[in-house]
């Protein structure tokens, strides 16, 4: 049944973002070929660039749009007396939404580095670009895990904004916050924002305060800093990074089940 919901969202989605993806690439390639004097420029030689930095606007907003709009059209709404309706788990709904829009996000990303790429194809050394970053990953220990752990950041940091999306709306409708749920889902998600701060703010306060915790990172500064941990050094940023991983997957997933709690215990759809 999930494929069968992730057709449904490609086929919906995809008429909004690939017309932008095919005028994007155009542009690109006008951008690319536009012909300029030394020391002028003509109107196309402006034009395009614009354009093409107002598309790329658009996207972004479009992106947004479309994550709020198909997660509260579909289940929040009308729709939704269909959708809760059809032998599907809460699960497989929630996942299609945020499948289709990480796919999104990583295919806009894409065509970023390839619009720019098209633009200024004249001007770049792909031989040299290729040579530094072998030398990169052939210099810095633990380059590949590195970038794994960088990309898995990025996408899990995009997942926490959806997530937080999704339960957002799930929690303004179940409590009919406002007469719009869009409006009353902006004003939980700002709640949520404050809330985090909020407590990272006291978790840091109190991580300040405690004599025990200045001890034992005094102690563990010690120790680290001793010739029998030198083998560690280059593996320091690896573990940094996979800390805030896992401090990421902790938090989706409890966003990711309170959008489940609420989907499935306080649906109103009235």
């Amino acid at each position: 049944m999930l494929s069968k919901l992730l057709k449904y969202e490609f086929k919906s989605t995809s008429r909004i973002f690939l017309p932008i993806y095919a005028a994007i690439l155009i542009l690109s390639i006008l951008t690319s070929l536009k012909t300029t004097n030394p020391g002028s420029e003509d109107l196309l030689s402006v034009l395009f660039p614009t354009i093409l930095g107002l598309t790329f606007t658009g996207l972004l907003i479009m992106t947004l749009i479309m994550v709020v709009k198909r997660f509260d059209t579909n289940l929040l709404s009308d729709e939704g007396y269909l959708m809760f309706t059809l032998p599907v788990k809460i699960t497989d709904l929630i996942n299609s939404k945020l499948a289709l829009s990480v796919f999104w996000a990583v295919t806009s990303t894409i065509l970023f580095g390839l619009s720019m790429t098209i633009i200024f194809f004249r001007d770049i050394e792909f031989a040299r670009m290729f040579d530094e970053i072998n030398k990169v990953f052939s210099q810095v220990p633990n380059a590949g895990i590195l970038t794994i752990l960088i990309i898995a950041i990025m996408l899990l940091v995009y997942i926490n904004l959806l997530l937080k999306i999704y339960t957002s709306l799930s929690i303004a409708q179940a409590f009919s916050i406002t007469g719009s749920r869009i409006f009353g889902g902006v004003l939980v998600f700002i709640g949520i924002e404050i809330g985090l701060n909020v407590i990272q703010t006291m978790i840091m306060f109190i991580a300040s305060k405690s004599q025990w915790l200045e001890n034992y990172f005094e102690k563990l500064s010690i120790m680290m800093s001793s010739p029998n941990w030198e083998y560690l050094y280059p593996h320091y940023p690896v573990i940094f990074l996979s800390i805030i991983t896992v401090i990421l997957l902790l938090v989706n997933t409890a966003f990711y089940y309170a959008t489940h709690y609420f989907l499935k215990n306080k649906l109103n759809l009235e």
